[in-house]
């Protein structure tokens, strides 16, 4: 994943001077996820990739110097923009670093208070425990054009087989307006926290289809 975000970064940034537009990577992560799997590690390089390396041990120096050949790759990228380096002289250091990063968000606080007896009638357990592990990637989806992007689902099982030792995560791939709903439930969680109407750089308000256009200009 560190690598992937950091050659899109690199690629996105020697087209700027070209299409002058930066696109925008969000993260949503589950918190007891973040904090069971340390996620503050990378995530935190992720939001500051032109800074410093995490420290690893030594037996991750051949994956360390991977990422960091990719962190050169993009520092040299932003060096070599012409209107990046304009528009950091003239809004700043702070600018550029924002505009160079993945957004990540941490939700879903882990509460161990609350307990389920849907599997364990006289027991329980903690809702922690089973908690969704859901990924969902989607990218480029547009009410204008929902079947520019596409989106991938994965780390859900089917019926009986998933609460049993051999359960294994499926994975799917969908394409045009049924995203338009997964587009608007992430539009909701960006309210619920993570973006701010007046500050945020983020454009949060819907934008009508053209089926629901055309489907309101009919007598």
């Amino acid at each position: 994943m560190i690598d992937a975000y950091l050659d899109a970064l690199t690629a996105r940034v020697r087209a700027y001077d070209s299409v002058r537009v930066l696109p925008i990577y969000m993260v949503f992560l589950d918190q007891h996820y973040y904090e069971a799997n340390h996620g503050r590690l990378w995530l935190d390089f992720l939001e500051h990739p032109l800074d410093s390396l995490p420290k690893l041990d030594q037996r991750f120096a051949g994956f360390r110097t991977r990422v960091r050949q990719a962190q050169l790759a993009l520092r040299q990228a932003v060096d070599d923009s012409r209107l990046l380096q304009a528009e950091a002289a003239q809004y700043g250091g702070a600018w550029l670093r924002n505009q160079i990063k993945v957004q990540v968000n941490i939700t879903n606080p882990a509460d161990p208070s609350f307990w389920s007896r849907g599997l364990m009638p006289g027991i329980g357990i903690p809702d922690n425990v089973m908690r969704d592990h859901r990924k969902i990637v989607f990218y480029d989806v547009t009410e204008e054009d929902p079947y520019r992007g596409l989106a991938i689902y994965t780390g859900m099982g089917v019926g009986e087989h998933y609460t049993g030792p051999t359960w294994e995560d499926r994975a799917i791939m969908a394409q045009g307006p049924v995203l338009i709903t997964l587009k608007e439930q992430a539009r909701q969680v960006l309210l619920g926290g993570a973006c701010r109407r007046r500050r945020s750089h983020i454009r949060c308000g819907r934008v009508p289809s053209r089926t629901t256009t055309r489907r309101r200009s009919r007598p």
